[in-house]
């Protein structure tokens, strides 16, 4: 599987570094809607930090005949170990890290997972939860639970992706989280009882979790 088929259906963003170059490359994942497009509109390097600007232009038209796949593609000179992609807009964008073998898929790739979920971003501030992954699950829905310390369900919600067997990109972003919300669980329901199908569990910032830079 090459790079750009990997990342075909993933709202995401990562680089590649091949031979001498590193590869920056931004995909807005499965389209079926005209007018969304995606651009890179500057790379500011500095020794091995670049950061990565994007532009994206939202689904403007009514349903296109086929799915596509928008994607930016830029390419510099050396070896950036150290990237960071902004959107113009300042919205939020999650990232593939590469692995110390080389790219990490998409379908290894998180800070905690089960088969068909991966969490791979968690950001906190005062007035917003963002926490964003892959998921490849029954009809694309992704259902999410904010818990307390001693595993009460707080706040429920879901979103939405790609639906299976596809890995799609999903964005859970809630505004005023309880205070007292120490996880959030990522889950699927079983299409047959409805019942709770591989819950992914983690730890908020502010309570020993990973931290992701939110968009000001």
């Amino acid at each position: 599987m090459s790079v750009h088929q990997a990342i075909k259906p993933v709202y995401m963003a990562t680089s590649v570094i091949v031979g001498e170059e590193t590869f920056f490359l931004f995909s807005l994942g499965t389209q079926d809607k005209a007018g969304a497009d995606v651009r890179i509109t500057d790379v500011r390097a500095e020794g091995a930090r670049a950061v990565v600007t994007v532009e994206v232009k939202e689904t403007t038209g009514g349903a296109s005949e086929t799915p596509y796949f928008p994607i930016a593609v830029e390419v510099a000179k050396g070896h950036f170990t150290d990237v960071t992609f902004e959107r113009t807009d300042g919205d939020f964008v999650s990232q593939l890290r590469p692995g110390p073998g080389g790219w990490t898929p998409p379908s290894l790739y998180a800070l905690a997972h089960s088969p068909s979920i991966r969490v791979t971003a968690i950001g906190r501030d005062s007035s917003r939860l963002v926490v964003a992954g892959l998921a490849r699950v029954f009809e694309g829905t992704v259902a999410w639970e904010l818990r307390d310390s001693g595993g009460k369900a707080l706040v429920k919600g879901f979103t939405t992706t790609a639906g299976a067997p596809d890995w799609g990109y999903f964005e859970v972003d809630a505004p005023n989280p309880p205070k007292d919300a120490a996880t959030m669980v990522v889950y699927w329901n079983s299409p047959k009882d409805g019942s709770v199908s591989e819950p992914v569990e983690v730890r908020l910032p502010g309570t020993s979790a990973p931290r992701a830079t939110l968009p000001m």
